[in-house]
């Protein structure tokens, strides 16, 4: 019996673009807040990922001893070897953050329904859904939210240096796709006067 694993496809056949604009992001947000159930860690869960540019591993890990209500941050372990630091949180994010505190049993802040850390997989299918709900042209996964913070930040014109540290890049080469896909041509970047 020869059973060959199926191929994947390259991901320009499932979606023109790898990242998610602006709308598209608060679109999935809207979703999670009207949805069924876990309104409030499903909209925080989006919220957070996008604004600190997180991959799934990242958020899965998230415990409770990482933020700082009386200093609105709070701190991220990067994967992949990234460089960990220190995030601001915006007014949004603490009012969401403060009401999932509020009936926390575990030291993760995103739980499943019995108070386990949600996982990776149940991560990406939780924003699959989102995407689905959200009637999105193409399949949505976890990290096109982390392609959407990058993507946001150099659109909004930030530094290519800042972009780099907010994601935890130890290689500017890393980041140079989010300047490419917000079409800032390359020739307006000079990155020795970083």
């Amino acid at each position: 019996m020869n059973t060959k694993m199926p191929v994947r496809k390259p991901n320009q056949d499932y979606r023109s673009r790898e990242f998610l604009y602006l709308s598209e992001v608060n679109t999935l947000i809207e979703c999670a807040e009207s949805g069924r159930k876990h309104r409030l860690r499903n909209s925080a869960l989006v919220l957070i990922i996008f604004r600190h540019g997180l991959r799934a591993t990242e958020c899965s890990n998230l415990k409770w001893d990482a933020v700082s209500f009386d200093e609105c941050s709070i701190y991220i372990n990067r994967a992949k070897n990234g460089v960990s630091g220190t995030h601001n949180l915006e007014e949004d994010e603490i009012e969401k953050l403060h009401s999932l505190k509020k009936n926390a049993t575990s030291p993760y802040i995103f739980v499943g329904e019995n108070g386990e850390k949600l996982s990776e997989a149940a991560i990406a299918k939780i924003i699959k859904r989102l995407g689905v709900a959200a009637s999105l042209d193409f399949p949505v996964h976890a990290h096109q939210l982390r392609h959407a913070c990058g993507y946001h930040l150099a659109r909004q014109g930030k530094a290519s240096y800042l972009i780099q540290s907010h994601l935890g890049h130890r290689n500017y080469k890393n980041t140079e796709i989010y300047i490419h896909w917000a079409g800032i041509p390359r020739g307006s970047i000079n990155w020795s006067e970083q």
